[in-house]
């Protein structure tokens, strides 16, 4: 009977212990969350510098809330302090990207924030990241207030940087998925965009150019061949006019708006390729199974341009993946 007793009383303190060591361990974890970040390492500027990438050098809050409290960078004195940013939108949960830009020159330094709303490179074959506003607002620390320059493909914000202060910027993001962003210096950025303009505009030209020629060909040679190829060069004609920007001209377009356009050019270039290689193939004399699949195949691309006006990322997840699945038939 000691024994039961003694045994009976161990198991008592040994669930104590554990009850007590849960406790210090949940009452651990709670403190590390609520804690604010730690200052941020701030980013030294010139006017040599052309481009600085601070989508690495900065800290990136996923899903933080619609407040976030963040301690800045030290300034000249070394003193730190805290700052609060509240969401553009009650009651959404953004995420968030917080930097710090220290001018250790003696003069002050114009730079702009940028982040391309589209980048081909990195934007997915699975539910692809098409056009969107990528920064919503900008909230500064100290100094002259971030300002939005308008702009149809970029989300771009003016910063001012004094001599010799230090400034931590937190950028509200307003996509889902992390953009590229950079500083600028503003002329080099207007230098990049007249580059890009020029590159664009021969493009549009050559494949204008194409079109009109090959519709051209098809009124004197009335081979099935000719309005096969020239409807793919319309269609990379209207991706490339979507590219530059050209319906913004046109129309008064939000980047969601930007993004049916793409998705949808996107879907009719891949069915103007399955035209293209069914008359140039002559899969139309193939076995009937495979002439039956070819023509589903083609009727499912043409409904995705449609599809494209309720859900943009499906219809252009379908296009890529049928232009994956084109590249490895030929």
């Amino acid at each position: 009977m000691e024994n039961s007793g003694v045994r009976a009383g161990k198991g008592a303190r040994l669930r104590a212990t554990v009850a007590f060591a849960a406790a210090l361990l949940s009452l651990a974890l709670t403190l590390l969350a609520a804690a604010p970040a730690n200052a941020l390492e701030p980013i030294s500027v010139s006017p040599d510098i052309d481009r600085i990438e601070i989508t690495n050098r900065g800290e990136l809050h996923e899903s933080a809330g619609d407040t976030l409290q963040i301690e800045t960078a030290p300034g000249a004195d070394g003193a730190t302090d805290r700052i609060v940013v509240k969401a553009s939108t009650p009651g959404l949960s953004p995420n968030w990207l917080a930097f710090a830009v220290r001018n250790p020159t003696e003069k002050a330094i114009e730079l702009w924030l940028t982040a391309d709303r589209y980048n081909v490179a990195g934007s997915g074959v699975i539910w692809p990241d098409l056009d969107a506003r990528r920064i919503e607002a900008v909230t500064h620390s100290a100094g002259f207030a971030p300002e939005r320059i308008k702009n149809d493909r970029v989300d771009i914000f003016r910063l001012t940087i004094e001599r010799g202060q230090t400034i931590t910027y937190v950028a509200e993001l307003a996509s889902d998925r992390f953009a590229r962003v950079y500083l600028w210096k503003p002329i080099e950025f207007e230098q990049r965009q007249r580059e890009r303009f020029l590159f664009y505009g021969i493009m549009l030209g050559i494949m204008g150019l194409m079109a009109v020629f090959l519709t051209a060909v098809f009124a004197a040679n009335h081979k099935m061949i000719f309005p096969s190829a020239a409807l793919v060069a319309w269609c990379v004609l209207g991706l490339l006019c979507v590219d530059f920007g050209f319906w913004h001209k046109l129309f008064q377009l939000r980047p969601e708006d930007n993004a049916v356009y793409r998705a949808a050019t996107e879907a009719a270039m891949a069915a103007s390729l399955l035209i293209f290689m069914h008359i140039f193939l002559r899969l139309s004399a193939s076995h009937g199974f495979a002439r039956m699949l070819m023509g589903v195949w083609i009727v499912a691309q043409l409904a995705l341009i449609a599809v494209a006006v309720i859900d943009a990322r499906l219809a252009a997840t379908f296009a890529r993946a049928s232009f994956l699945a084109i590249a490895a038939a030929m």
